[in-house]
């Protein structure tokens, strides 16, 4: 999960608000024929966003669907914004974890991110 506590860069791809800037960039090239059709987004949406974040999930679940991908979207429930957007994090952490632990995948280890940040912190 992207901007997450546990690293996992493996399907779903799950997008909120916050990501779809780079999504928007070069991302979405990741979604072209014929790589699209073995991958699926999540798309995790606030019913308060704006009218051009709407728009943007919009173009990007269209241009997926043209490729064959697919497109799954949640939206937030609850009252507050931040309890809305909370529960968005939880569920495409989960999500994430679950779909990882169903590819026989353990979910956990993260060593690319372990030896980036340890080569970051090397003087």
């Amino acid at each position: 999960m992207r901007n997450g506590s546990v690293d996992l860069s493996i399907y779903p791809y799950i997008y909120s608000a916050g990501a779809i800037p780079e999504m928007n960039h070069n991302e979405i090239e990741a979604w072209r024929a014929p790589a699209a059709a073995s991958m699926h987004a999540v798309f995790l949406r606030d019913r308060d966003e704006s009218s051009e974040i709407e728009r943007r999930f919009a173009v990007m679940r269209e241009l997926i669907a043209a490729a064959n991908g697919d497109v799954t979207e949640c939206s937030t429930r609850g009252t507050g914004r931040a309890a809305r957007l909370l529960g968005l994090a939880y569920l495409g952490a989960w999500t994430s974890y679950y779909v990882a632990v169903g590819a026989g995948t353990d979910p956990w280890p993260i060593p690319v991110l372990d030896e980036l940040k340890r080569r970051l912190r090397a003087p």
